[in-house]
């Protein structure tokens, strides 16, 4: 949990043909809270030292207020009397995300080993950002529409691979694998709607190799 607030003032001189003068003040204030929460269980076989299975499971969430109000002093160097034109913004970022894994290692013979897993990753971040402007000394603040929004995005990912494992009698050890993954996307605001954006799926291949001289380790991927 985190807290900031600040201060600030900025004198704005603007010359030639329309030249116009003001100063702004800004009090800004940030609050966040987050956490996160994981667990492992892993299982090993009696008599099989290379069998094991295991699963992961985390989940992250962080919350954010970024509020800010604006006070603008027409024809002043210094802010002074009451304010030509104010702004008030609220902002809450929110992310949450969610990790599931799941991976199994079995011996095949001494020098054999095959390898599976399964891993989803579940994302979500949205923000609600309002700002609202006053013009003159009194009045009700009006809602700035052009500025104000709310995001929501959405990304989902699924993944599944295996490996084979050789090791040779000299020790040179081969790994080849493969992997695949696919990602869905959800992505809107408040005023535009879906954005669109398109789901996608990825395939990777791995060749790995590997030897050990002397107590030091070659690779080749």
């Amino acid at each position: 949990q985190g807290r900031n607030h600040s201060t600030s003032e900025q004198l704005n001189d603007f010359v030639g043909p329309n030249p116009q003068l003001f100063t702004r003040t800004t009090d800004s204030r940030s609050s966040s809270r987050s956490f996160d929460v994981s667990g492992s269980y892993t299982r090993t076989f009696e008599g099989q030292r290379r069998r094991e299975w295991s699963v992961l499971a985390q989940h992250l969430r962080n919350q954010s207020l970024q509020p800010y109000n604006l006070d603008q002093y027409d024809n002043r160097a210094t802010p002074s009397g009451l304010p030509s034109y104010q702004e008030t913004s609220r902002n809450e970022p929110r992310s949450l995300e969610t990790t599931l894994q799941t991976d199994y290692a079995h011996p095949l013979g001494e020098r054999r080993t095959l390898e599976a897993g399964a891993k989803a990753i579940l994302r979500r971040a949205l923000s609600d950002y309002q700002i609202d402007t006053l013009r003159g000394e009194t009045g009700p603040f009006q809602r700035d529409l052009r500025r104000s929004n709310g995001f929501d995005y959405t990304q989902n990912i699924a993944a599944g691979y295996s490996s084979y494992t050789y090791t040779t009698k000299n020790r040179y050890t081969l790994k080849g694998g493969l992997r695949y993954e696919h990602t869905f996307i959800d992505a809107s605001t408040r005023e535009g709607g879906n954005l669109g954006v398109a789901n996608y799926g990825v395939l990777v291949p791995s060749l790995n190799a590997s030897k050990t001289i002397k107590g030091t380790t070659l690779k080749l991927g």
